[in-house]
């Protein structure tokens, strides 16, 4: 909850500290609601502190009055316009389906687009950074609802300038293999995340640095060493899905791209697809179950014939990574479970088309909001927004 609390704050505090010329904070009648930054501002309006910055007050109604008689009195003298003139010529066609032909998209916002289109259209179009959880995009709003599922935003939007687990990916990235599954200080850890630009403060660096210490010491890490034919890190990927048309939709091919943070090629022939995660170990891997079956993908069609196992290693709390369910006994992904979510894809990839084409983006159910972590429930659901407790 500290957490969540703490990430209002720095919104309220962007919200506020953003504006070139002038700052516009309207409140409504009645008792702010507690914890909201409203009733801090108002309770405080008369300390000495504040009341010396501020250098002019007005009052809301006269000044509301006023610009609505200026905007009636400019409406009467404007000139009447002439109606506009109609275009000549041969008319523009506008396709009732989209004529796109190719989809290039990153598997993050594809992986969003999958779940919610218009949770992917704030994040990814209109580049909205998510608020956590249930803080929405009321600054003002009361707490932060503490009961909500935690918002997965291993992936901030766009806009974000700061993403904590590039640090961590760097120092993973660069650590010598050499060094895989020997004893780790995790000091050195901690001095090398410093190194690479990691912003927390000394207690958060001491955890993903003794998270990260806990994973290079692992019998797993080395069994990566010892039992590896090749190991990449950071492999970048392009994969191509042809995606069939049917009646007045165009054939079209999706091309996604991503990075896999560890790709092992064991010697008995198996392909592990490691994702990190910062994030405190989850009950399954449902959140990360989209990303994790397009790294499979992209890899088998790129090595046929090898079984291809993925997961994730929450450097949070575990060493050893949870891997993704794959229905053979030595855990890889089964082909025909590959060829069926490449048709989905293929499918997906015409959704998304249209999505694009028509602007439209409609929203999940609110039920399927709260098992996601929006944080834009409100937003989206205003006539059935969370009721916070107390």
């Amino acid at each position: 909850f500290a957490r969540e609390h703490a990430e209002r704050k720095r919104l309220t505090y962007v919200a506020i500290t953003r504006a070139r010329r002038s700052l516009v904070l309207v409140g409504v009648p009645g008792s702010p609601r507690s914890g909201s930054a409203w009733k801090t501002l108002s309770t405080h309006l008369d300390d000495a502190d504040l009341a010396s910055t501020l250098t002019h007050r007005e009052d809301a109604r006269a000044l509301l009055a006023e610009a609505t008689e200026a905007a009636a009195l400019a409406a009467l003298a404007a000139p009447a316009r002439e109606p506009p003139s109609l275009p000549t010529g041969a008319a523009y066609y506008i396709p009732a389906r989209s004529p796109a032909r190719t989809i290039s998209l990153a598997v993050t916002p594809l992986s969003v687009f999958a779940e919610c289109p218009r949770r992917f259209r704030l994040r990814h179009l209109v580049g909205l950074d998510e608020p956590v959880a249930s803080g929405q995009l009321d600054l003002f709003g009361a707490e932060l609802a503490p009961e909500l599922p935690e918002a997965v935003d291993d992936e901030p939007g766009p806009l974000a300038r700061y993403r904590p687990e590039s640090p961590a990916h760097r120092v993973l990235e660069r650590w010598p293999l050499s060094r895989f599954g020997s004893p780790t200080n995790p000091i050195e850890v901690a001095a090398r995340l410093t190194a690479e630009g990691f912003l927390g403060g000394p207690a958060e660096a001491q955890r993903l640095a003794e998270g990260i210490a806990a994973f290079l010491s692992s019998p797993f890490a080395l069994s990566i060493r010892e039992d590896s034919s090749s190991i990449l890190r950071e492999e970048q990927f392009v994969l191509s899905i042809p995606s069939p048309g049917a009646g007045r939709t165009p054939p079209r091919t999706l091309t996604l791209r991503g990075s896999i943070d560890l790709l092992i090629e064991r010697k008995s022939g198996l392909i592990d697809i490691i994702d990190y995660k910062l994030c405190r170990a989850r009950a399954d891997l449902a959140p990360y179950a989209f990303s994790l079956r397009c790294y499979a993908l992209a890899v088998a069609r790129r090595a046929p014939g090898r079984p291809v196992r993925a997961g994730v290693l929450y450097l949070g709390s575990s060493p050893e990574p949870a891997i993704l369910r794959g229905g053979t006994s030595d855990g890889s992904i089964a082909p025909a479970d590959l060829d069926r979510f490449e048709q989905d894809l293929a499918a997906l990839a015409h959704r998304y088309a249209d999505a694009r084409h028509a602007e439209r983006f409609d929203p999940v159910q609110p039920e399927a909001c709260r098992r996601l972590g929006c944080g834009f429930l409100n937003s989206c659901h205003p006539d059935k927004k969370f009721k916070l407790q107390g």
